[in-house]
């Protein structure tokens, strides 16, 4: 050891000084100034320095009495018979600043102190702890130095028993299943869990999780085995993992991402027999009702099976029993789990956080939303996401925190408890979150696999510190800070944090001696043992814990636990490698750790990565290596950890050099956030070792350094400084400022669409087609209606119409005030120049309401929906910022018009030549002009069409309105035998920034020429169609009114650019909750349609369902259902099989009838 010494007033020297102090030394071993420094040492280093320690010179014996008071800078006690004999001595005449400087004289101990640096609390704890060990040796010369405690007895009762006096009632009898039968009874048709479109109520979930359970029984399934579940984040994940239970079994996560060897250590590691995949599950018959015996297992079997990083190199798994999983969530304190809960499941399948997200939501009554990965890592698709579904709780890894936090403070306001663990806790961003959502309840959240998820919590509150205490014990929890001899510490001393209670793991599976060292007894509670994680922490004043860093080498990627001896053991495996150390490392912006590896080979560093990622899963594998003729290695023959060079950039590929300035300025973005130095242009974020969440943080940076938008899919999809920099000087100078709140005039013209719309609406005004009628399942009440009168005053849009002044022109004209009464019209002709453009009425039990397209959209109509029922459960909406009035002022500004203007030639390009008409093969002659009466035929897709739609998208990459515009493309292509295919598409409109939730009328129509010709397969047409969809909508802003005049067709018998329409519709309208519940919305028929075949789906969590609108002018029902028939049976085979090309799938639909009077032809 290195002992500090004052060799000389205002001077100081270290020097060494060599102990040997094998467990079980006493005093009577060391008996000299060493043993005194060491144990001073030992017990009163405070963490933050490591105090300087002088003896006074003409010390001869000492004996400490530890309850003698305590003065600030001085303690004298009082000496006897007992000695402990001083031989050797250090000078000092005074104490320098800033030190803490330990004195004896004959029969006085003095301790020394700067009251500027050491609080005087904190001194006299020292002295006391330390008078405390000196007298026990001195009385007891034989007793181990470590083995004394220095608590005093009041101490001691506060630490050990106060401290951890966390035992509460919780249903200790019951099992995870059993609590969620619970659930279901009380509420089975609430909803349970959300994936994008598709949803399952707590009843539905039980019945599929039953009838899964019943197979694995009849499989043999044995009491507590383990059933690998091979699935990504999806339903069926929940619907498995509750399977599993309902059995007896004890289900076991594994990412389907894994590498393949990973993934066969795992099955083989565990003895899982069987293994639950999404290909076999999408086989498995979900119909019928579940008939079996509940499971005859305890609280004490285990729940689950969860595999953490080894420092032999090989995973272990930890046995978590039921009871960890009930006392995590039962009463919970440390977060709201009820029925109100909306929980965004954000962690990794094999992440135990899952855990937590999953089971403390459906045992609470709540919903669980999945998120797709996409959506988790950036950060304007999460924040549009949390804020559609309305999501009130979530948890996030400490390095998505912090980098989500310094991108969009603002991000989280949606939430009502944001939980953040698995690594520390960046103060600023912490700070940043809070003072951006003053009413979120943001926790610190700590604990290892080994203790069931969560061990303690720390709500974080201003002011917040320079650093993030990990708090206090949870429910049924004990957290104790013990020195290697398992005693504990005391306030302010650094020791290893051990956690137990109820939650605590059953142990490692098939491996006794790790599991008996991990594992300890408590030393306080008579049968109970702890979990030694393995972190150094240290106690604070007021009980909570304060974490300092680790005990080993063990270190926290992604919020997974790493041991970096699993990665070397992989490394090794590689015959070219002579030797290898694995390092964390943290980027200097966002302090995120990653993993370095040094290796002695002749290889290249990417060739080195490339034969260890077949080994291991995405957040063990090192971001950088670092190749090494030899590793530097110390005196005794270790590993030189300390001389060790930073990572740097390999040479890449010759000329990688920036060419010009946006280059340049993105190699020093890249080097910045990467943390490493040399970048090329070519070089691939994937040879620069980034992850998602880097990729996250280099779009926001290119954001807000070039003022372009850049999502990241942009960066993902062209992973170099090449491929963003072409992006951004694309984009360049197309940045636009938004609508801003309070510009517009009282002489405000009516927007694009809005122009459109009341064109249309003047030349037929009989016509319905631009009503929007919906009904609602809910009483007709007067708090309704006054509910409703509330968002008329609110939203100025609902006290709008049209008024044209003198010379012609129309301007949006807003009342002050309108009478809100039920009316008793339905579905009638509006007009546009007389307020209110809306009706409300009411039978009793049904609301019904009936909105002219002028005033609002399937957005607006979903915000408002949500309004009206947060006012009848007496929640305030939020205020009304930017009005429908200012983002039309703006469309007729300058921002607006350019915007359109530069989105001209790519339409040009699209419309040129003109589209021709398409040739729909009608029952009766087009009138030479065009009519509007119409009907609707509505049908289900079904939920196995409707899934194969889904999972199609998903593996395409693609969209299921990708899928299902391609397909209704071929249907047109192979009814009209034209290869050159004009379909119009609805758009939101709301991409600008600010207008998300304006109440108003923001679609634009787009005009999608598309070329399904027989020859491409359904997958090359689905790319196609998909790229021709997103570069059409990335150029939404140009009125589709002035396309129309300049390409148009001059036929007053058809529309002018195409004469049919397709919709794929989520308005969302199916999650607004209103006090009762969730009701049920049905859209009405107008007696309209705008075109002549009109195909707009639903997208619903049950499924998709169609309502094919269509001319009764043109078509009778009876071929509309044949048009359905052959659709339904094209999409059939091209889901079975997309890479046929589209002229080889039998065109005839299943039991169809021949269709004579049609000529359908590729």
């Amino acid at each position: 050891m290195s002992l500090p010494w004052l060799p000389a007033p205002g001077s100081r020297a270290t020097g060494p000084v060599a102990v040997l102090s094998p467990d079980g030394s006493s005093e009577s071993d060391l008996v000299d100034l060493v043993l005194v420094a060491w144990a001073v040492l030992l017990y009163h280093h405070t963490g933050d320095r490591t105090p300087v320690i002088g003896l006074r010179r003409g010390a001869v014996g000492l004996r400490v009495t530890p309850d003698a008071p305590v003065g600030t800078a001085v303690e004298r006690v009082e000496t006897d018979e007992r000695a402990l004999p001083l031989r050797v001595v250090l000078g000092v005449d005074a104490v320098p600043a800033g030190e803490l400087v330990v004195a004896v004289h004959g029969t006085e101990l003095l301790l020394h102190h700067d009251p500027a640096l050491h609080d005087a609390d904190a001194v006299a704890r020292h002295a006391r702890h330390l008078g405390r060990v000196l007298s026990v040796l001195a009385e007891r010369p034989d007793t181990p130095v470590r083995s004394v405690d220095p608590l005093t007895p009041e101490e001691h009762a506060r630490v050990v028993l106060e401290w951890n006096d966390t035992g509460r009632d919780y249903p200790a009898d019951r099992r995870v299943e059993q609590l969620f039968a619970a659930r279901v009874a009380a509420a089975p048709d609430r909803l349970a869990v959300v994936h994008g479109d598709t949803a399952l109520t707590y009843a539905e979930l039980d019945r599929r999780a039953g009838l899964l359970a019943a197979w694995l029984r009849t499989e043999g399934l044995r009491r507590a085995e383990p059933v690998a579940l091979l699935l990504a984040r999806e339903p069926t994940l929940v619907v498995a993992a509750l399977a599993v239970l309902k059995a007896g079994g004890a289900y076991l996560p594994i990412d389907p991402e894994y590498p393949a060897e990973r993934v066969e250590y795992l099955l083989a590691d565990s003895g899982a027999r069987r293994v639950l995949t999404a290909a076999g599950l999408d086989e498995f018959d979900w119909t019928g009702e579940p008939s079996f015996a509940a499971a005859s297992s305890g609280p004490d079997d285990p729940a689950y099976l969860m595999y953490t990083s080894g420092t032999t190199g090989d995973p272990k798994g930890v046995l978590v029993p039921h009871r960890g999983v009930v006392r995590l969530v039962s009463g919970a304190d440390h977060v709201r789990f009820d029925e109100t809960t909306r929980t965004a499941q954000i962690g990794a399948t094999g992440f135990d956080a899952s855990v937590w997200e999953m089971w403390g939501t459906l045992l609470g009554g709540g919903c669980l939303h999945l998120l797709d990965r996409e959506t988790v890592v950036d950060a304007v698709e999460l924040k549009r996401e949390l804020a559609a579904r309305r999501i009130t709780t979530a948890l996030f890894t400490s390095a998505l925190f912090n980098q989500l936090a310094d991108e969009d403070p603002e991000l989280f306001r949606p939430l009502r408890d944001l939980l953040v663990g698995g690594d520390v806790l960046g103060a600023r961003q912490a700070r940043a979150v809070l003072r951006a959502n003053p009413d979120l309840r943001l926790v610190n959240a700590y604990g290892p696999t080994e203790n069931a998820v969560i061990s303690t919590c720390h709500v974080v509150t201003e002011p917040v510190g320079d650093s993030v205490p990990i708090g206090r014990p949870v429910r049924n929890t004990v957290a104790r800070v013990l020195n290697h001899d398992r005693l504990p510490l005391p306030v302010g001393v650094p020791g290893e944090l051990h956690v137990g209670g109820v939650g605590i793991a059953s142990g490692y599976l098939g491996r006794p001696e790790l599991t008996e060292r991990a594992f300890v007894p408590d030393p306080f509670r008579e049968g109970e043992f702890l979990y030694r994680t393995g972190d150094r922490v240290r106690l604070l004043p007021g009980g909570e814990i304060d974490f300092v860093g680790r005990t080993d080498h063990q270190v926290k990627v992604r919020g997974f636990r790493v041991e970096p001896g699993e990665v070397e053991t992989a490394l090794l495996r590689n015959p070219a490698i002579r030797a290898a150390v694995v390092l964390a490392r943290r980027r200097p912006e966002s302090s995120d750790a990653y993993l370095c590896a040094y290796v002695a080979t002749g290889q290249a560093p990417e060739a080195v990565r490339e034969a260890v990622r077949p080994l291991l899963p995405p957040h063990l594998v090192p971001s950088y290596v670092v190749v090494l003729h030899a590793l530097p290695l110390t005196a005794n023959g270790k590993v030189d950890r300390g001389a060790l060079p930073d990572p740097g950039v390999e040479p890449g590929i010759p000329g990688d050099a920036p060419s010009d300035d946006v280059e340049r300025a993105l190699v020093e973005l890249w080097e910045d956030v990467l943390g490493v130095r040399g970048v090329g242009v070519r070089d691939s974020l994937d040879r620069l070792g980034a992850s998602s969440l880097t990729a996250t943080r280099l779009a926001a940076r290119v954001r807000s350094r070039f003022g372009v938008a850049c999502p990241v899919s942009v960066v993902l999809a062209a992973p170099t400084v090449a491929g963003v920099a072409a992006h951004v000087r694309s984009a360049a100078g197309t940045g636009v400022v938004g609508p801003r709140p309070g510009t517009a005039t009282d002489r405000t013209p009516l927007s694009p669409q809005q122009r459109r719309i009341y064109v249309e609406q003047v030349k037929d005004p009989e016509g319905t087609q631009y009503n929007q009628p919906v009904v609602l399942d809910v009483p007709g009440t007067d708090d309704v209606l006054r509910a409703f009168a509330t968002l008329v005053a609110r939203h100025e849009i609902l006290r709008t119409d049209v008024v044209v002044d003198d010379d012609g022109f129309a301007w949006q004209r807003v009342h002050d005030e309108l009478p809100v009464e039920w009316s008793t019209g339905w579905v009638t002709p509006f007009d546009p120049h007389r307020a209110p453009l809306w009706r409300l009425s009411t039978s009793g039990t049904r609301v019904r309401l009936d909105f002219h397209h002028l005033i609002t959209d399937g957005v607006s109509l979903t915000s408002l929906m949500t309004e009206w029922a947060a006012l009848l459960r007496g929640d305030d909406p939020a205020p009304v910022g930017l009005r429908y009035r200012d983002y039309a002022h703006w469309a007729a500004g300058s921002e607006g018009r350019r915007l359109a203007a530069g989105q001209r030639d790519f339409w040009t390009g699209v419309l040129t030549p003109p589209p021709r008409p398409v040739d729909l093969p009608t029952d009766a002659p087009r009138p030479p002009v065009r009519r509007t009466e119409g009907a609707h035929l509505v049908f289900p897709l079904g939920a196995e069409r409707s899934r194969a739609v889904r999972e199609l998208a998903r593996a395409e990459g693609r969209t299921p309105f990708h899928v299902l515009l391609a397909g209704y493309a071929a249907f047109l292509a192979r009814i009209t035998g034209s290869d050159d295919v004009t379909v119009g598409t609805p758009v939101s409109g709301r991409h600008l920034p600010g207008v998300e939730h304006v109440q108003g009328m923001f679609v634009n129509t787009l005009c999608l020429r598309l070329r399904p010709a027989g020859g491409l397969s359904f997958r090359a047409h689905l790319r196609d169609t998909a790229e021709h969809a997103i570069a059409a909508a990335d150029h939404q802003d140009h009125p589709f009114e002035e396309l129309a005049q300049e390409f148009g067709a001059r036929d007053h018998a058809r529309h002018p650019l195409f004469d049919t329409l397709f919709a794929v519709q989520d308005t969302g309208l199916h999650q607004v909750d209103f006090p009762g519940g969730a009701p049920r919305w049905t859209p009405e028929a107008t007696g309209r349609t705008i075109v002549d075949l009109e195909l707009q789906v639903d997208d619903a969590p049950e499924g998709f369902t169609a309502r094919w609108g269509y001319s009764t002018t043109l078509f009778r029902r009876p071929t509309v259902e044949l048009f359905r028939d052959e659709l339904l049976a094209l999409l059939d085979a091209v889901l079975a099989d997309p890479g046929v090309p589209l002229e080889g799938h039998d065109r005839r639909p299943v039991g169809a009838v021949d269709l004579p009077d049609l000529d359908f032809d590729f």
